[in-house]
C-alpha cells in the first residue's frame, strides 16, 4: 500500500495531465462531431458539456503548471493563479449544472428562473470568495480550501446529478423513439459517470474545518486504498468521454433519418406527378373522344 501511495505520488504531475487531457478530449469531440441544425434537444445543450470538459481541462492543468512557477514567481502571484483556478473550477461545475437544467427543461418558457440558478449561484459563491479575499477575512490558503469546498456542494454536486437525470429524460424521450438502443445504452452509461462524478467531485473534495467536510473528504476515500481521488474522477472521466462520444453518433442516425424521409417525400411527389399526368391525359382522351362522337352525329 505504501507503495502505490508513493507512486502516484511520486507521479501525480502525469496524472493530473492524463486527468486534464480526458476532459479536453470529450470537449474536442462534442465540437467535432455536435450538429447546430439538429433537431434533438440534446444538441442545444451539448456546448455547455464541451465548455465543461475545456475548464476542467484548464483546472486540472492548472495542477501541472502552477507548481512549475512556484520556483521562479513570487507568493502572491502564486496565491492569484490558484484563485484564478478555484474561478475556472466553479465555472466548470456551473456549466454542468447549466448542461442537466437545458436537457431536463429544453423551453425557458415558464422556466427562467430555474434556467438561472447555476448563475446565480456562482455569482454568490465567487462574490463571497471575492469579498474574503479582498477583506483578508482568513489566510488564502484557507479562502482557497474553503471556497474549493462550498463550489462542489452548491455546484458540481447537484449540477452532476441533474445531467445525469437530463441524460436519462433524453434517452428515454427523443432519442429513445429512434429506434438506437445502441446510442440509448452509451446515454445511460454517461448519465451513470455523471452520477458517480457528482459523489467523488461534488461530495468528496478537500478537507475543511466544517462539516461534513471534515470528516467526508478526499483523503477519507484515497488514504485507505492507498489511491489518490483524482484517479477514480480520471476513471470516470474517461467512462463520460467514450460514452459520450458513442452516443454522439445519434446525429448521423438522425441524418439517415432525414435523408430516408427526403426520398420518401421525393418518391410520393413523383407518384403524384404521375398519377396527375395520367388523369390529365386520360381526361383529354375522354373530351376527344367525345368529340369524335359529336362530330359523327
Amino acid at each position: 500500500m505504501e507503495f502505490i501511495r508513493e507512486l502516484f505520488a511520486t507521479n501525480e504531475t502525469i496524472l493530473f495531465f492524463i486527468y486534464g487531457q480526458v476532459y479536453f478530449i470529450l470537449a474536442l469531440s462534442i465540437i467535432l462531431q455536435a450538429r447546430q441544425h439538429s433537431r434533438l434537444e440534446i444538441a442545444r445543450a451539448l456546448p455547455l458539456l464541451a465548455a465543461f470538459g475545456v475548464t476542467q481541462a484548464l483546472v486540472h492543468w492548472g495542477d501541472v503548471f502552477i507548481p512549475i512557477q512556484a520556483s521562479y514567481a513570487a507568493p502572491h502571484w502564486l496565491s492569484l493563479m490558484r484563485m484564478l483556478q478555484l474561478f475556472v473550477l466553479g465555472l466548470s461545475f456551473t456549466l454542468l449544472f447549466a448542461f442537466g437544467l437545458q436537457l431536463l427543461w429544453p423551453r425557458a418558457e415558464g422556466h427562467e428562473l430555474v434556467r438561472l440558478l447555476p448563475a446565480i449561484l456562482f455569482v454568490v459563491w465567487g462574490g463571497a470568495t471575492l469579498g474574503a479575499a479582498l477583506f483578508r477575512a482568513a489566510p488564502v490558503d484557507d479562502i482557497i480550501v474553503t471556497s474549493d469546498v462550498l463550489s462542489r456542494y452548491l455546484l458540481a454536486f447537484p449540477g452532476g446529478l441533474l445531467a445525469a437525470a437530463g441524460l436519462r429524460r433524453q434517452a428515454l424521450g427523443s432519442i429513445g423513439s429512434l429506434g438506437v438502443p445502441t446510442i440509448v445504452s452509451f446515454l445511460r452509461f454517461a448519465g451513470f459517470a455523471l452520477v458517480v462524478y457528482a459523489l467523488l467531485a461534488g461530495l468528496l473534495g478537500p478537507a475543511a474545518p466544517f462539516f461534513p467536510s471534515n470528516w467526508l473528504n478526499q483523503e477519507t476515500l484515497g488514504d485507505p486504498l492507498g489511491l489518490p481521488v483524482d484517479l477514480f474522477r480520471a476513471v470516470v472521466g474517461l467512462v463520460l468521454t467514450y460514452s459520450i462520444l458513442q452516443a454522439l453518433q445519434v446525429f448521423q442516425v438522425e441524418t439517415k433519418h432525414w435523408i430516408e424521409e427526403m426520398e420518401r417525400a421525393q418518391a410520393l411527389v413523383a407518384d403524384r406527378e404521375r398519377i396527375g399526368r395520367e388523369l390529365h391525359d386520360g381526361t383529354i382522351q375522354s373530351i376527344y373522344a367525345a368529340g369524335l362522337i359529336l362530330e359523327d352525329v
